[in-house]
């Protein structure tokens, strides 16, 4: 690969793109602060064990996909592969568990080393929402129904559903996890290789294979509800009422695990029927003992994050019209009076301006820029303190006095 090329999965942004992304981000960050979200933002690399400590050992991330470097002063850090731990361990640096419930809101990039393919890139952009310090179904319900207004915001609710499980605790996984185990060991050799692997290091993993010759092996293997706990089943059952009554459709997905370790009780994505294999658009969950194990106070939480890159596929984004006005300077007789009439033009617009080549070819730059109108000034124009004013869509061009330009574009 060329050394003058992007690394692979990181993809350059053209300024459309740019445009649709802060349109998805700034939706997100309106209503989150509907919902009493406030945005933070944490380091892009932080201290390795921040990540290596609690997203588990046998997780994806931390075992192959973790961007980490020594620095000079001989520290390990990470280029952050998500957010949660990063904003538990700002929540517990700086002591915010004095106000709970405590509501973040974040937008920005994460990195993760994996084969980079639609919808998935090496960097890409995350924004989402972490509600700490409370557990109550009604926090569960509240943080589901905000992810799922976004996408009905951003007009993509309808080919999307909620899919939901409950994971229990710790002990109620432990159990079960044996009990899966013993049932997978009876089928390694037709297991994909990837779930092979999973077998010894994370095998709840492995319910959310999308291998077909795994899922066949899986509709026979116990399920996780079997084994969860009556008091986690109850808010389970709660959480679905209270969905229901806000009326959000959901789906409870027994399969349906999440590929970190602190993840308990509640679990949830949003799938879109458009994205193909990659469908998840919107995913997360609660979050119970995560502070509590990074040194923090007991503090149970839950959140949810969405890329960028996905929703950008499947957001229909109608650029806003602007007015944007491309500067002629027709024979170069007077730069002081072109450069002050430059200043007081984009005082008032978006304008585009080019100071080298001949008229023809500055108004073809114009046109290739999407200006709507010109502005052409000569050394006659300047004399008189006008301007011509061409309308590119009409070929129409009109003499107007500098000082009326404003009024005559906005009019």
């Amino acid at each position: 690969m060329s050394k003058m090329q992007a690394p692979r999965g990181c993809p350059d942004v053209f300024p459309n793109d740019v445009e649709k992304r802060l349109y998805i981000i700034e939706m997100a960050r309106k209503i989150s602060s509907r919902y009493g979200f406030q945005e933070h933002e944490t380091p892009i690399f932080e201290h390795s064990f921040v990540f290596e400590k609690n997203l588990g050992e046998g997780s994806d991330i931390v075992s192959k996909e973790m961007y980490s470097f020594t620095d000079k002063g001989g520290e390990s850090f990470t280029l952050r592969p998500e957010a949660t731990a990063s904003v538990a361990r700002l929540f517990i640096s700086h002591k915010l568990f004095r106000e709970l419930p405590y509501k973040v809101f974040y937008q920005g990039p994460m990195f993760r080393h994996e084969r980079p393919q639609m919808g998935r890139q090496r960097q890409f952009t995350q924004i989402g929402v972490e509600n700490l310090g409370i557990k109550d179904t009604k926090i569960d319900a509240e943080t589901i129904e905000l992810g799922w207004q976004l996408l009905k915001e951003l007009g993509i609710s309808n080919e999307s559903q909620v899919l939901i499980n409950c994971l229990g605790t710790d002990q109620d996984r432990e159990t079960y996890k044996k009990q899966l185990v013993q049932y997978l060991s009876k089928h390694t050799s037709e297991l994909s290789e990837d779930s092979q692997k999973r077998l010894t290091t994370n095998p709840l993993r492995i319910l959310d294979s999308k291998s077909d010759q795994d899922k066949e092996i899986l509709k026979s293997s116990p399920s996780l509800l079997k084994f969860i706990n009556s008091e986690s089943l109850k808010e389970f059952d709660k959480i679905q009422a209270l969905l229901s009554s806000m009326n959000v459709p959901f789906k409870v997905e027994p399969q349906l695990v999440r590929g970190l370790d602190y993840y308990t009780d509640t679990v949830f994505e949003i799938v879109n029927s458009n994205l193909g294999a990659q469908s998840t658009v919107l995913a997360g969950g609660r979050y119970d003992n995560l502070i509590e194990g990074m040194g923090g106070p007991k503090c149970p939480s839950i959140g949810w994050a969405s890329g960028i890159e996905r929703l950008c596929l499947l957001v229909d984004y109608k650029p806003l019209k602007k007015i944007k006005i491309g500067i002629v300077d027709m024979d170069h007789s007077n730069d002081e009076y072109l450069m002050k009439s430059n200043q007081i033009i984009r005082s008032k617009f978006e304008t585009y301006w080019s100071p080298t080549g001949n008229f023809s070819k500055q108004m073809k730059k114009c046109e290739n820029q999407g200006c709507q109108h010109v502005i052409i000034f000569g050394e006659n124009e300047i004399n008189k303190k006008t301007v011509l004013i061409k309308d590119l869509s009409k070929g129409e061009q009109v003499e107007v006095k500098f000082d009326d330009v404003a009024n005559y574009l906005f009019n």
